[in-house]
């Protein structure tokens, strides 16, 4: 036979080795039956490499690839690096690969990333300004990479396989395992003030009544205003109630809509929640190593390092000189809690940076921003996903909307959110109402969610006007 690893001569097939411990040229294992030869050279091949497969058509390459079973120094085609492993090698040109690169499959799932990952071979010319989010190299654009477009990942075959999953940057401390001590998401709708809840947490009890108090964020008193139903507070001959001023304003240091008791200062349109005004001077921050002072600074213009909002008035924000940045963040960011328990993942999920690596389990928004990991297997939510609601409920819809992790089953071909009119991915969570067969994306309804900003988005880009529109027009037909 004619075997490409010894083009020179033809091979005789022996019944039995030409001498005693006669190893095979390609895996230097010792033959002891049939045994390829070549008499005049004094090359060998067991049945098993002979039998090996004489070329392989690849998809990168439009040239067969020969399998080079001997030891040869060359650099890799595909991942770059110079090994001396059994290769495949192109005969027309200079094409070589490692026998691993040949076998990788086209599409993989990656310990450091939520989403199927697709094996390019070789780039536009401006891929090369991305890096490997696991080695942190420039990846060059004439080198294979896996990646996924959507979220903009991009890593090296070798660092998939070589690597084990980026470690969160501070470790998970191991305890509330089962949960039992975390807040239990979602919530059932949206009524829920979430934000609210968050921030009681981290400020100082404070069971006293005081009919006037002074702040630091404001120049005049500020006067307390009774939750409806309590009228144990008087200030002076007059009771102050909740009903009696316009309920729709705003906490100028959490910035959530005030729906309990508060103070204010009505002339200068300034209002604080109960809690809000107790606010902690220090607090413990499970993703800063110092400790993060509460800014009394009035004027100052500082942005939260989380949600890059302007922070005004208020914002805890670490002063150890060592600190190489300035850290700062808003009340909300400050206040979210370091682990949560989400009904669609099995583990208990703990607060970290980002999950920037790791991508997003309920949509394919790359930001930046804190989320929710799981410390056991590799699942990760923004903050602002981890805290949607189970239903949302829309005054121009009778029906609420229902929160869904994936399609439904027996449910339409394409779902279209009726607020933006854009298409929705249904592998990404998304909102839909089965009786009015309806569907709403995510991102709609985190714009008009009150405790995700600073309760601005009721005036959101005129979807729901549009919305509203075709409603009339469906009644009409």
């Amino acid at each position: 036979m004619k075997h490409p690893m010894h083009p020179e001569h033809t091979l005789s097939l022996l019944s039995q080795p030409p001498y005693p411990y006669c190893e095979c040229d390609a895996c230097e294992e010792v033959s002891e039956a049939f045994t390829y030869h070549c008499s005049l050279c004094n090359f060998k091949l067991d049945p098993v490499c002979a039998s090996q497969a004489l070329s392989i058509e690849h998809e990168s390459h439009k040239h067969p690839l020969i399998p080079q079973l001997n030891s040869a120094s060359f650099e890799c085609y595909a991942c770059g690096t110079k090994d001396e492993d059994v290769s495949y090698k192109c005969s027309t040109c200079r094409f070589w690969i490692h026998e691993d690169c040949a076998l990788l499959p086209n599409t993989i799932k990656h310990s450091g990333h939520n989403h199927t990952l697709t094996l390019l071979y070789g780039m536009d010319r401006f891929t090369w300004w991305f890096k490997c989010k696991v080695c942190f190299l420039i990846c060059r654009n004439y080198r294979w990479l896996y990646c996924c477009q959507g979220c903009g990942y991009f890593v090296h075959p070798k660092c998939i396989f070589l690597t084990k999953k980026k470690e969160s940057k501070l470790a998970v401390k191991v305890g509330d395992i089962d949960g039992s001590n975390s807040i239990h998401l979602p919530m059932r709708d949206e009524s829920v003030r979430l934000i609210d809840l968050f921030v009681m947490q981290i400020c100082l009890e404070d069971n006293q009544k005081k009919s006037k108090i002074n702040h630091f964020s404001h120049n005049h008193p500020l006067i307390f205003y009774n939750e409806p139903g309590d009228d144990n507070l008087c200030h002076g001959n007059e009771q102050y109630r909740l009903d009696d001023v316009n309920n729709d304003k705003i906490c100028s240091a959490c910035e959530q809509i005030i729906s309990a008791s508060f103070y204010g200062c009505t002339p200068c349109n300034f209002f604080l929640h109960k809690w809000c005004a107790n606010l902690p001077d220090e607090l413990k921050h499970r993703l800063h190593p110092h400790p993060l002072m509460l800014s009394k600074e009035i004027g100052r213009k500082v942005f939260c390092r989380n949600c890059k909002s302007d922070c005004k008035e208020f914002c805890f924000q670490c002063v150890n000189p060592e600190c190489p940045v300035e850290y700062c963040l808003d009340v909300k960011c400050a206040s979210l809690p370091s682990s949560i328990v989400h009904e669609n993942h099995e583990h208990p999920l703990h607060l970290k940076e980002d999950c920037e690596t790791e991508g997003c389990a309920a949509c394919d928004r790359s930001c930046s921003i804190f989320s929710f990991g799981c410390a056991t297997c590799n699942f990760s939510l923004h903050y602002r996903c981890a805290l949607l609601p189970h239903t949302f409920r829309h005054k121009y819809d009778e029906h609420p909307f229902v929160l869904n992790y994936g399609p439904i089953e027996n449910g339409p071909d394409e779902y279209i959110c009726e607020f933006c009119e854009c298409e929705i991915d249904p592998k990404w969570w998304f909102y839909h109402c089965i009786n009015c067969d309806q569907s709403a994306c995510a991102e709609c309804i985190l714009k008009n969610v009150k405790y995700f900003e600073k309760a601005v988005w009721h005036n959101f880009k005129g979807g729901f006007r549009g919305w509203l529109q075709r409603q009339k027009l469906k009644k009409r037909i």
